[in-house]
């Protein structure tokens, strides 16, 4: 049930409620001049900081190139919902139903995540550029970083959301 589009039209659907904290820090990241902006285009190639937005909400930002799919890994964690924005870029995410897929690495509690091998073919392959997001849920199997046409480099932003126990 990943969801994905662009940023702003994501923001205004009514049926996702995140508080306002997480949307206004997705926007910063965004909009130029703002300090969440100014410190991701600054990072360099491999740049990967964890920033707290408040005592369970946290972002990690980060600069990479993208892969080849090969080279490209599907993942999947029980903690945390995933809101990756593109700040600039373009990649691919392919994602499958996480049920579908065979695990290669078992769930590591303490990193909170779970590898698995790649399906021949993606249930689903993602084109996101600059602006755009996309919200992957823990059955959402999801492997980031992968080429578009060719190598870019991308500055994202990933907010992680603790799930609530029911």
């Amino acid at each position: 049930m990943a969801i994905f589009g662009n940023f702003y039209d994501i923001k205004h659907a009514h049926y996702i409620d995140y508080n306002v904290e997480i949307w206004n820090y997705l926007e910063n990241c965004l909009l130029e001049n703002t300090i969440e902006n100014n410190r991701l285009k600054q990072y360099s190639i491999g740049a990967f900081e964890k920033i707290f937005l408040n005592s369970d909400i946290f972002a990690l930002e980060q600069v990479y190139i993208t892969k080849p799919r090969e080279r490209c890994q599907y993942e999947s964690h029980k903690k945390y919902i995933d809101i990756q924005l593109i700040v600039d870029g373009k990649e691919i995410i392919e994602v499958s139903n996480s049920s579908s897929l065979d695990i290669l690495i078992p769930y590591d509690n303490m990193k909170d995540v779970m590898f698995y091998k790649q399906p021949v073919n993606a249930n689903s392959r993602l084109i996101l550029n600059k602006g755009d997001i996309a919200i992957f849920y823990p059955f959402d199997a999801h492997m980031p970083c992968v080429s578009y046409s060719q190598d870019d480099i991308v500055i994202k932003t990933v907010v992680k959301i603790p799930i609530k126990e029911i």
